[in-house]
């Protein structure tokens, strides 16, 4: 029992326990690890689940923000050219 505990501790969740005791006390302890073993499986299967979608929202954000910033230097190069129209066009009306 000893080795399935420090082989848990040490990340090891593969391993299966099925020793048999006679005491009730141990039995119930067997059950209890077996049942946290498959408990940290769970948990270990949701966060790696959890760290793609992050990884993957990441990258849809970061697309998204190469698109924000190129629309915003497409707006920025449209108002120079109503800026220098409008001077143009201011020029032109002091000359007459």
């Amino acid at each position: 029992m000893f080795t399935f505990i420090n082989e848990i501790a040490k990340g090891d969740l593969t391993r299966k326990f099925d020793a048999k005791f006679r005491s009730k006390e141990f039995s119930e302890l067997s059950q209890t690890l077996q049942n946290m073993q498959q408990d940290l499986k769970a948990m270990v299967a949701e966060i790696s689940q959890s760290s793609e979608k992050v990884v993957s929202s990441s990258g849809e954000l970061s697309s998204t923000a190469e698109e924000l910033s190129a629309s915003s230097e497409e707006l920025a190069s449209q108002m120079e050219e109503v800026n220098r129209s409008a001077q143009n066009a201011s020029a032109s009306i002091q000359e007459v």
